[in-house]
């Protein structure tokens, strides 16, 4: 399957290769240095970001069955996924009832019966709903109807969870994602399978990350001993998705699409497709698998950083297996952190002293700036 503006965005990269031409902006733009580092700024972004918009923290495969639990913590609001016994997911706040105790603190999937607070033991059922209070006479006025787990909106779609953190909220995730929703379908994600996950807590502002993964121009020179081979040098294109972006860069096998009809372009194959999706996910669907990237603020100066590899099928041999696995390792180890999040935490030191006031976007990184514009019309 394939969406019709990736092949519009496609043939636009075709026709600049034909002409000799590049998408690139005529002139400079800045981003203010101050919003990387400024505690006030990061505040701001929790309360109006953050906390007001359906962000994907999981993929449905990580609660693969009945009684499947999984506690999430990296927005600073502690949340339990858990999935029923009908096969349903629910989100809650994973808190207890009576004294606030953490219900789940395992880290990682896990599967329980219910769940038991280990602290006087207050049991609910899979479903939230308060089923036992030991030694119930000590409540005589307790009704149990009112005292299940909180909910927080949920809806899982596209193979992934998405949770508005704000149990006075509500969610409404197609509205969110518009036209972005009907690429992902394009891009079958509902069908991708859970592989594994890394998360790693880097010493650079979420932002730096978000900016890098915006723009092709540091490839060839960031990533020459790495991926660097495979894509062309400054071709690509950018096109904003209501506050989201979709990301186009050329891969070597681009000259091919130029001998072959738009029928039988293979858009995996002859170009690098990501989603910014508003505020925190980064989606990179590469050849034969997606990498989800969660970005989780921890501070102005520490991100967690989640990637979660995701493939078309379950591995059907092992080769299949030890493949995905060496895919992971090298996109993983050898690229995002030696590479992508190493250079975000020198550029957050350098941010840190005063060298600059501003950071400046040249005509290859304009992405950048529709990002931070993005982030200004929200936070507004």
């Amino acid at each position: 399957m394939t969406h019709p503006a990736h092949i519009a965005m496609l043939r636009g990269i075709l026709e600049n290769v034909s002409a000799g031409k590049t998408d690139m902006a005529a002139r400079e733009s800045f981003v203010e240095a101050s919003r990387y580092t400024s505690q006030a700024f990061f505040e701001k972004e929790q309360a109006t970001i953050f906390r007001r918009h359906p962000i994907a923290i999981a993929h449905e495969g990580q609660i693969p069955e009945p009684g499947s639990c999984l506690a999430h913590d990296a927005l600073g609001v502690p949340l339990l996924l858990v999935r029923n016994r009908e096969g349903g997911v629910g989100g809650f706040l994973n808190v207890c009832r009576h004294r606030s105790t953490r219900l789940l603190s395992e880290e990682g999937p896990c599967t329980r019966k219910s769940l038991v607070c280990r602290y006087h033991n207050w049991t609910y059922d899979l479903d939230g709903r308060l089923k036992n209070v030991p030694l119930p006479e000590a409540f005589p006025n307790l009704d149990k109807s009112d005292h299940g787990l909180v909910r927080v909106p949920l809806e899982v779609r596209h193979g992934l969870i998405w949770v508005l953190p704000d149990a006075k909220g509500s969610i409404d995730l197609a509205a969110h994602l518009g036209r972005i929703g009907e690429e992902l379908d394009a891009l079958d994600m509902s069908r991708q399978v859970f592989f594994c996950q890394a998360a790693t807590r880097t010493q650079c502002n979420w932002k730096l990350i978000v900016d890098g993964f915006l723009e092709s121009y540091h490839i060839k020179r960031l990533h020459s001993h790495t991926i660097a081979p495979f894509f062309m040098d400054g071709l690509g294109a950018t096109e904003q998705v209501g506050r989201h972006l979709c990301s186009l860069v050329a891969r070597r096998e681009i000259a091919e699409a130029l001998e072959q009809p738009e029928s039988a372009w293979d858009m995996r194959h002859h170009v690098s497709i990501s989603h910014y999706i508003f505020p925190n996910t980064v989606m990179i669907y590469h050849p034969d698998y997606t990498s989800h990237l969660g970005l989780y603020p921890q501070s102005p100066d520490e991100t967690l950083f989640v990637h979660t590899m995701m493939v078309p099928h379950a591995p059907r041999s092992e080769k299949e297996n030890k493949h995905w696995q060496r895919s992971f390792e090298l996109i993983e180890g050898g690229v995002f952190q030696s590479e992508d999040l190493s250079s975000g935490e020198q550029i957050q030191a350098g941010l840190r002293s005063g060298a600059n006031k501003v950071l400046t976007l040249g005509g290859f990184e304009q992405s950048i700036r529709l990002f931070h514009d993005v982030l200004d019309e929200a936070m507004a």
